[in-house]
């Protein structure tokens, strides 16, 4: 079946959302836009026009739904202005009928790249469209018993810092930084259920990207000893010490400190900051 689209005016009530494809609502984005409503302003939103067809011969005829892939934040607002059950008050909405779970994903992301999205929500989304870095951010972190934040299935730990995991897995074209940089967290502290944070991947992530040929079992055996919550307030030490440096910068510069000590300056070991 091909993608087909068109323009139709839709009723508000016959319109719905699925998270697999749709942001997180912002509550306050659309009580700003429901209180200064304008009809001329809202434009054209865009909705996939699901088909679901009868599963057994003996039943006959299709159910449909029209799910919003960009324009959620409007309709809401319309709801507040018009009442949350109205039937008569329409939207435009350019229709696509024919879309996978996929594309909608995809066309999700296409109209919102330079919107609020979060960074969790914009991961979530490219894992359902596909998209190669965020299917090998979660495959990698799979491999070290992690998962991103709403995206496991339960028995994982979990992380937020999908941005800064995200820079480390581009240092390079496959990945292996970020595959490093989970090794060496899982190793120095296998239990620890927060290890995996902005902290840690702007630090060992970056020691890792701008440094070749490291000693990675003495590392380990280092931020074993120090514990991942000395680690943690060591770079944030680091951090507020140094006002004019970026939490990523701070965090690099703590662990290559870390990496370096005990190391000779003459053993061609030690890392220059």
């Amino acid at each position: 079946m091909g993608i087909t689209k068109e323009l139709m005016e839709i009723s508000a009530d016959k319109l719905k959302i699925d998270p697999r494809v749709q942001r997180v609502l912002d509550p306050r984005r659309v009580s700003k836009i429901a209180d200064r409503w304008d009809d001329l302003m809202v434009g054209v939103i865009t909705v996939s026009h699901r088909i679901h067809f009868a599963n057994s011969i003996l039943e006959s005829g299709a159910a449909e739904e029209f799910v919003i892939l960009d324009g959620q934040t409007r309709w809401q607002a319309l709801k507040q202005v018009c009442g949350q059950e109205t039937t008569t008050c329409t939207m435009l909405a350019q229709v696509c009928t024919g879309l996978t779970l996929k594309e909608e994903a995809k066309i999700f992301l296409d109209h919102n790249d330079r919107k609020g999205v979060t960074p969790l929500d914009t991961f979530r989304l490219a894992l359902v469209a596909e998209e190669k870095w965020a299917v090998d951010i979660r495959d990698i972190s799979a491999r070290y018993r992690w998962a991103v934040s709403g995206t496991g299935d339960g028995t994982k730990r979990t992380f937020q810092a999908i941005g800064a995991a995200k820079k480390i897995y581009l240092a390079d074209e496959s990945g292996k930084t970020l595959d490093r940089v989970f090794s060496v967290i899982d190793a120095a502290w296998p239990r620890e259920r927060t290890g995996v944070c902005g902290e840690t991947l702007h630090g060992i992530g970056g020691l890792y990207a701008h440094n070749g040929g490291l000693d990675t079992a003495g590392f380990v055996i280092k931020l074993g000893k120090i514990g991942f919550n000395k680690y943690y307030s060591s770079v944030r030490d680091t951090y507020r010490a140094h006002p004019t440096m970026g939490l990523a910068q701070a965090a690099y510069v703590r662990t290559v400190e870390i990496y370096n000590s005990g190391r000779k300056f003459d053993s061609g070991r030690r890392i220059d900051l």
